[in-house]
């Protein structure tokens, strides 16, 4: 099973690039999918697409990308931001079994 990287981005004028933080197999994760309703065209045509994923240590993986080849990114949000995101995409059953 490949293993993903994840990465953080630039908070200040001094980095460049994203940093390496960690990386998941998602073989050990629970992953959700996007509504596609919330799909949207990018600035270049393309659609962005989204999807959340649970890692077994209980953190979670915000996973974006385009049709475009090597655009897939992951990076780790917190609690809150993963509880709309899944009430936002359809996985209220979801919320309610990690967050009561």
């Amino acid at each position: 099973m490949p293993h993903f990287n994840v990465v953080t981005y630039p908070a200040g004028e001094h980095e460049d690039a994203p940093s390496l933080v960690d990386w998941f197999d998602p073989g050990f994760a629970t992953g959700y999918e996007e509504d596609p309703a919330n799909v949207c065209p990018t600035a270049l045509g393309r659609h962005g697409h989204q999807a959340l994923c649970r890692a077994r240590d209980g953190r979670w993986l915000f996973n974006a990308w385009t049709e475009q080849e090597d655009s897939d990114t992951y990076g780790f949000v917190d609690d809150a931001t993963a509880k709309a995101w899944l009430l936002n995409n359809g996985h209220e059953s979801a919320a309610e079994r990690w967050f009561g």
